[in-house]
């Protein structure tokens, strides 16, 4: 027996001391492998490589406690294991570097970090005791002594040996528990052979002092209890922590993956309708003028008609737009940005930059064309404020929740600024040899992994390309942030374990309950725990419900109960958990909601398919407007996530606002103009009906802008519109092409004397003063009207006859309407 119990202080021993010197040959040579064996985990620091070494090679010598000159060595090791470990605390308590360090040896090995070779809070806090532990072995024959010698081995041994499950059982919070710093693997096991050794030479210390003394049958079987008892209860806990973190992560993944996707979705739409709108606005309007615009008095009425034209843009939309044409004629509005801090060029069928500058802007240079050959280029940018309030968003998230946005420059990455790293910068595509998420991401690979970033930090990243733009985007989180709930759990899970052992203990000395119900106790507790700690765990951004089904007499599902909600749920439907919880649809929703929710989970209860839809809410009290709904078959139930989604469909709708409607007045633009006069002919053709155009713009309005500023301008316009709306029927459009430059569309007409009429209204409700800003003015508008009897007619031959009857009433003395059959003044 004496001689095992030596031989197993010497195995620990000289476990750790291999384990100490390999790392130490890994640093005196340079050998990079030696020292982190697996490039994914933190690298064993040369300190705590010295303690292991010093620690296991205290051990070889405490195997022999008949030998007084090995005891004398191993108390000496013992005090600079315990030095090393208390200046490490020191350092991490008071921020300061003591000289142990030795950071320029680390990154000659290829250890990386802010402070490259510190130890661990928790190595540092490990080797402190264990040094103690040693120093104190000679004194460990004393009952108390060697009871709280043990006892604090036995911690340390098992936080080592936790550490080491973690990394085996890809349990990531127990690699750095209790605290938020990841413990290396070999340090971690190292420290758990140095406990369990120091624990066998405690136990070998005692049993020589009481050689000769009637063997304790009785207490060697309550060790014996109590060591399966323990072991039982950490693995039961682990196992079922292993299990928790499962669970805990699918929803974490499933959450940055969907948010992942939705935001790629949306930065490429987002890109696309950019580009549509300045294809959209430098399309038709001047193409065939430029082209013919040769003799100076044409080039100088092309170049105002352009500058018209630029300074709408910029103020619809638009933060800069210039024309520049291969005449020599430039014109621009607005500003660009001079000096950007980063421009990204993204793949597209026009030169499209992404840039930032205090924020993101999109700028686009396309080409005008006539008849096939350049005549010009268009230069577009405006704000892209979307793309940094969903930035803005991304840095909130916890600590260290943050969104990147790169491209690939070779075997480079030009990155926006990120939350860890505030200003523009450049990283590498790998790390320690293997891609990092984002650069996965730029080979159009999509997915979410645990990995190391750019900083050697541990993170759960959601990757994929951003469309075809030639971006990519990772959303990532650090992992040990992610796990601290886990590690806060527990620890009250093991201070509960630590109860239940020691009731087990006190009932077995006891002998009021056999040794299978104390285990049975402490498993079935350990369980609880875990259930609960899943429960606070599983929460996310998502609502969730579980329903039991609801069978009648004849075992048709005619209702639904609710059996649990998370805290999300509580607030989509603004209702506590205790108001439904158990309680079916029918009891706490109207008839008409419930009807429709229980008819599409009987389905999905009848035939396993799972269900995913988003819908507009009736109002009751929820707060959300729009809801993602999904739900699958659970057992005889269903379990519902459901989403808010009213700001993603707000943002949606200002999208389509913007691609729609004129910004200043809320009227239809351009597009949409030519696109229901299009439908407005084809109508007319079907049905014999006539079509009539108006064309207007506001006279004297250059006098307006330049004597009383764009603000008085701006408001003149806006009156404009809801002038003209309040004249027109609800089947008329009004609409605003630029400028000044409006346009109605009166479809549904048996002549065109309705038009006339209408024209004849306008100019007359126009000549009324408008009253802007305190300032009353006096502007009147010309009015062309275009009519077609039969919707034959192109949408251009329309507006360019209603053009032309413009230009006749401007010519006959402005305030006045051009027709086909009246040319007099309204």
């Amino acid at each position: 027996m004496r001689h095992r119990a030596d031989m197993l202080t010497l195995l620990f021993g000289l476990g750790a001391a291999l384990i100490g010197a390999t790392a130490v040959g890994g640093y005196a040579f340079q050998i990079g492998s030696l020292v982190r064996p697996w490039p994914d985990n933190p690298a064993i620091v040369f300190a705590a490589a010295v303690c292991l070494l010093l620690g296991g090679t205290a051990l070889v010598f405490a195997a022999n406690s008949r030998s007084a000159g090995r005891m004398r060595t191993t108390t000496a090791f013992g005090v600079i294991v315990g030095l090393l470990g208390l200046t490490g605390a020191l350092e991490h308590l008071f921020g300061i570097d003591l000289g142990v360090d030795l950071a320029g040896l680390h990154r000659e090995t290829g250890v990386a970090g802010t402070s490259p070779g510190r130890m661990a809070p928790v190595a540092c806090a490990a080797f402190a005791v264990l040094g103690a532990c040693l120093t104190a072995l000679p004194i460990a024959a004393g009952r108390r002594a060697g009871l709280m010698l043990t006892a604090l081995a036995a911690a340390t041994a098992a936080v080592g040996a936790s550490a080491s499950a973690g990394y085996l059982l890809h349990v990531e919070f127990l690699v750095s528990w209790p605290s938020a710093t990841p413990l290396p693997p070999q340090t971690a096991l190292g420290i758990a052979l140095m406990g369990l050794g120091l624990c066998r030479a405690v136990f070998c210390r005692a049993q020589a002092d009481t050689a000769g003394r009637t063997h304790d049958e009785g207490r060697s079987i309550q060790l014996t209890a109590v060591w399966t008892l323990m072991l039982i209860a950490v693995f039961a806990g682990i196992s079922t922590f292993a299990l928790a973190q499962y669970e805990y992560q699918n929803v974490v993944r499933a959450d940055l993956s969907r948010t992942l996707r939705e935001r790629r979705a949306f930065l490429d739409y987002a890109i696309r309708e950019h580009v549509e709108q300045v294809r959209l606005a430098a399309g038709p309007s001047f193409a065939a003028s430029i082209g013919t615009a040769e003799r100076a008095r044409e080039r100088n009425a092309l170049q105002m008609r352009l500058q018209a034209s630029a300074d709408a843009l910029t103020q619809a939309s638009f933060s800069g737009w210039r024309y520049t044409l291969d005449n020599g004629t430039t014109v621009a509005s607005g500003t660009f940005l001079e000096h950007p801090d980063l421009a990204l060029d993204l793949i597209g069928p026009y030169r499209t930059q992404l840039l930032w500058k205090d924020g993101y802007f999109l700028r686009t240079r396309m080409p005008l064309r006539q008849d096939g050959r350049h005549i010009g280029d268009v230069i577009a940018e405006e704000p892209f404020p979307e793309l940094t309030r969903l930035k803005l968003l991304a840095d909130t998230w916890n600590e260290t929740g943050e969104m990147g946005l790169c491209t690939a420059v070779g075997e480079q990455m030009d990155c926006f600024p990120l939350r860890s790293n505030p200003k523009v910068g450049q990283f590498s595509r790998h790390v320690n040899g293997r891609p990092l998420p984002m650069s996965l991401a730029l080979d159009h690979e999509t997915g979410i992994v645990e990995t190391l970033d750019y900083r050697q930090q541990r993170v759960l990243a959601a990757y994929g390309p951003v469309g075809f733009t030639g971006l990519g985007m990772v959303i990532k989180i650090d992992a040990a942030e992610l796990n601290q709930p886990l590690g806060r759990r527990f620890g009250s899970a093991v201070l509960l374990l630590v109860v239940l052992v020691a009731a087990g203990v006190w009932l077995m000395r006891r002998r009021l309950r056999p040794l299978t119900d104390a285990l049975v106790e402490a498993r079935e507790e350990a369980t609880r725990v875990a259930a609960q700690f899943k429960a606070a765990a599983a929460s996310s951004m998502d609502a969730y419900f579980i329903m039991d089904a609801v069978r009648d007499a004849r075992h048709n599902v005619a209702d639904f109960r609710i059996r649990y909600l998370n805290a999300s749920g509580e607030v989509l439907i603004s209702r506590p958990s205790e108001e439904v919880l158990m309680r079916t649809l029918r009891e706490i929703l109207p008839a008409e909601q419930a009807e429709y929710f229980v008819r599409r989970y009987v389905r999905i209860v009848n035939t396993g398919e799972s269900l995913a839809e988003e819908f507009r809410t009736a109002g009751g009290d929820t707060l959300a407007t729009w809801v993602a709904h999904q739900a699958v078959k659970l057992g005889d139930g269903v379990s519902v996530t459901a989403r808010d989604i009213t700001k993603i469909k707000s943002i949606e709708k200002q999208l389509r606002s913007r691609a729609e409607n004129d910004v200043l007045t809320g009227l239809p633009n351009r597009t949409i103009f030519y696109d229901r006069l299009g439908r407005a002919l084809t109508d007319a053709q079907r049905d014999r009906s006539g079509v009539a155009v108006l064309f207007l713009d506001l006279d004297r309005f250059k006098q307006v802008n330049d004597r009383y500023g764009h603000p008085v301008g701006d408001g003149v316009l806006r009156e404009f519109g809801s002038r003209l709306r309040a004249l027109v029927r609800t089947s008329d459009t009004v609409a605003r092409l630029g400028g000044d430059e409006f346009a109605i569309i009166l479809p549904g007409l048996a002549d065109i004397g309705h038009a006339e009429r209408v024209s004849a209204e306008i100019v007359a409700a126009i000549k009324l003063p408008f009253e802007v800003d305190g300032v009353r003015l006096h502007v009147g508008t010309s009015i062309g009207v275009g009519y077609s009897n039969d919707g034959a007619e192109t949408p251009a031959s329309l507006v360019g006859r209603a053009d032309r009857k413009l230009y006749q009433a401007k010519s006959g003395g402005r305030g006045r309407f051009s027709s086909a059959t009246e040319k007099r003044a309204a």
